[in-house]
C-alpha cells in the first residue's frame, strides 16, 4: 500500500514498511521529482538518501514485523529537506556511518549511513513515544555544501526542532 498527498512543494507518502512498497513509494517519489524543475542531480541525492533511510526501516527497524512508514519531502529554494517517521525498533545513528566500511570485506550492507551522511545535511534523529523520526536536506547547491570537522557535536537544528546528529563525514569528495 502506497498513500500519495502531493502539492507543488511538497509531497506527503505513506506506505507499509515491506520492501516491495518501499519500492513502490520510491518510484512514486521519482516521478514527484522529476516533474519538478531541479538539476537531476539533486534529485538523484535525495532519492539515494531516502532510498537508503527506507530500506533500513524496512530490513533492521521492522524485522519480519508489519509497520508503516510515512514521510514527506518539501522542496525549499535551498534544499530538499526530507522527513521520515516509524514505529519499528528505536536506533541510534549518532556513531554511525562517519567512514566507509572495508571495501576489502565485501559485505553486502553497512553503507547506509555513510551514504545519507555524504550525501545529506542537517540529519537529525529523535524518538518519542514510540517513533522514530529522521529529518535530513540536500543541499540544492554542491558549492553551498560545506565540510565539517567529524568532532562536531549535537546541536539543534531548524528543520524539525531535532539535535543534528553530526557532520557529514569528510572523506566524500564533493568536487
Amino acid at each position: 500500500m502506497v498513500a500519495l498527498l502531493a502539492a507543488e512543494k511538497e509531497l506527503h507518502v505513506i506506505c507499509d514498511g515491506t520492501v516491495t512498497a518501499v519500492h513502490h513509494a520510491m518510484a512514486q517519489v521519482t516521478d514527484f521529482l522529476r516533474a519538478r524543475p531541479m538539476p537531476k542531480a539533486h534529485a538523484d541525492d535525495l532519492l539515494l538518501a531516502l532510498s537508503e533511510a527506507l530500506s533500513n526501516i524496512s530490513r533492521h527497524g521492522y524485522q519480519q514485523q508489519v509497520g508503516a512508514i510515512s514521510f514527506t519531502i518539501t522542496l525549499g529554494q535551498d534544499a530538499l529537506t526530507c522527513c521520515v517517521r516509524d514505529t519499528g525498533c528505536a536506533y541510534d545513528p549518532t556513531n554511525q556511518g562517519y567512514s566507509l566500511p572495508e571495501p576489502s570485506a565485501l559485505q553486502e550492507g553497512g553503507y547506509g549511513w555513510f551514504i545519507i551522511r555524504s550525501l545529506a545535511e542537517k540529519i537529525n534523529y529523535a524518538r518519542a513515544d514510540g517513533v522514530n523520526r529522521l529529518c535530513f536536506s540536500i543541499p540544492m547547491a554542491w558549492q553551498k555544501r560545506q565540510r565539517v570537522s567529524a568532532a562536531k557535536t549535537l546541536r539543534p537544528c531548524s528543520i524539525c526542532a531535532l539535535s543534528d546528529i553530526g557532520p557529514r563525514p569528510q572523506s566524500h569528495n564533493q568536487g
